[in-house]
């Protein structure tokens, strides 16, 4: 019987079959630079089938999955409720408790409905000086900002197109380093006698005169008249919430 020897392979017979291995769709390790999704095991997008790896998983022969990102944990900015009266009353201004900051200091602020009148006697303790446009001042680190009008519903006619929130920026008063900051509420300004004038309830007056001092720009709230609000304080670390 003859026996058979094996040969090695020529150069050129080793070159012809990496070649037909590359058209048959083999083709050398090739790592996945790609990253399509967070640092979780899940799914993502990519083609062809398999399973996605930690970092995501896209590319061409990918699988159908790649990780979602871990969640972004905030803490919501502070928030009260405050009243506050007219200029004469007993309750000008409202302050909120001291926040710490670094170099971040942000108010918003959304308008709320009126409140009873700060009478105790009189009869008048049930009455609320209703408005639907309220303009509210804001102080901290001695700088006063202004909210503009803000509409209680969203959607006065007194102040068409006016929000019911606005967000003010302090921060470019803060000083380097650490902070404790007083946020004040320290004027209000409203469109009751607005309302009154177009009630019918001042004839006297001038159009235009009412108009201008009454309707547009809001008017000082009366001593015993009661304006609410709410207020956010957003410093380092913190986020706006849903009013």
């Amino acid at each position: 019987m003859k026996t058979l020897t094996a040969k090695p392979l020529s150069k050129s017979a080793i070159l012809l079959a990496i070649l037909v291995l590359t058209a048959c769709g083999g083709e050398a390790y090739r790592p996945n630079t790609s990253i399509n999704g967070g640092n979780n095991n899940g799914s993502g997008s990519g083609s062809g089938s398999g399973s996605g790896t930690d970092w995501g998983g896209g590319g061409s022969g990918g699988g159908s999955g790649g990780g979602s990102s871990n969640p972004i944990t905030t803490v919501p900015a502070v928030r009260y409720d405050f009243t506050v009266t007219g200029k004469t009353g007993t309750a000008e201004t409202y302050t909120a408790p001291a926040v710490d900051t670094d170099n971040l200091l942000q108010v918003r602020i959304t308008a709320a409905a009126a409140g009873s009148l700060s009478l105790s006697s009189g009869g008048y303790s049930n009455f609320s000086a209703n408005y639907t446009c309220v303009e509210y001042r804001v102080e901290a680190l001695g700088q006063v900002q202004s909210t503009g009008l803000l509409s209680v519903s969203g959607n006065s006619s007194l102040c068409p197109g006016a929000p019911s929130s606005r967000d003010l920026d302090f921060s470019g008063s803060l000083a380097s380093g650490h902070n404790t900051v007083n946020v004040k509420v320290v004027e209000v300004r409203y469109d009751f006698y607005c309302q009154m004038y177009l009630n019918g309830y001042m004839p006297h007056l001038n159009y235009s005169w009412a108009m201008a001092n009454y309707c547009q720009n809001g008017y000082p709230v009366y001593k015993n008249h009661t304006v609410k609000g709410k207020i956010q304080i957003r410093v380092n670390g913190t986020q706006f919430s849903a009013n």
